[in-house]
């Protein structure tokens, strides 16, 4: 069940279904920012016959894109973190048995991304592909073939600017941590994300 800042956080999203704008349906239960009510909104737009999702780098769970549709929406999925730690700790978190999660711990990389959905039964049509793994973001989506999601959210990194498309060069054991001292070099600037979207028939609906 929802906690009562959840409830209030819900009413108010469902208080903005008919609203145009993204930011009008924001609320925030388990998601770093407004996805979670970004994403309700969505899937309510977007036509989903197969409600899967795939997110890749989520630490040990608490803070994610897909949680909030994993507890209230009843999505199964496939969560994957570089963590073995922070994946035993969701196997033993209640959600883990509640919930139809798999949690699977590899450092992802465009060499093996499409294996590892393959190997843990993902692939062809799902829901959504959530990527925020501080560093090869826009490489390891460009490369994504096994899946075909419906809606994909992508971090981007604002430090590098708006006005091109910028990304940092892959680097198969790339670390945010140990690239730069500032931790400010990692990911593709919005524009970036925008052409490699458009690339792979998508379109960009906003940020947060």
């Amino acid at each position: 069940m929802l906690n009562q800042s959840a409830d209030i956080a819900q009413a108010r999203q469902l208080a903005a279904l008919d609203a145009d704008d993204l930011q009008a349906n924001e609320f925030q239960v388990y998601s770093q920012w407004g996805e979670d009510g970004i994403l309700q909104h969505l899937i309510r737009r977007v036509p989903i016959e197969r409600k899967l999702f795939v997110e890749i780098g989520v630490e040990d769970y608490r803070e994610a894109n897909t949680r909030f549709l994993a507890e209230e929406s009843l999505w199964a999925g496939l969560v994957i973190d570089s963590s073995e730690e922070y994946m035993a700790a969701l196997r033993r978190d209640r959600i883990y048995w509640a919930c139809n999660i798999k949690a699977v711990a590899a450092f992802v990389t465009v060499e093996n991304v499409n294996r590892l959905l393959a190997d843990n039964g993902l692939s062809g049509d799902i829901g959504l592909l959530s990527i925020d793994v501080d560093g090869s973001d826009y490489w390891l989506w460009e490369a994504v073939t096994a899946v075909s999601p419906r809606i994909v959210v992508c971090e981007y990194n604002s430090f590098l600017g708006s006005g091109r498309p910028v990304v940092v060069p892959y680097k198969a054991d790339f670390r945010r941590t140990e690239a730069h001292p500032s931790w400010l070099y990692y990911g593709a600037s919005l524009p970036a994300l925008e052409h490699l979207a458009q690339r792979k028939g998508y379109r960009l609906v906003g940020t947060n």
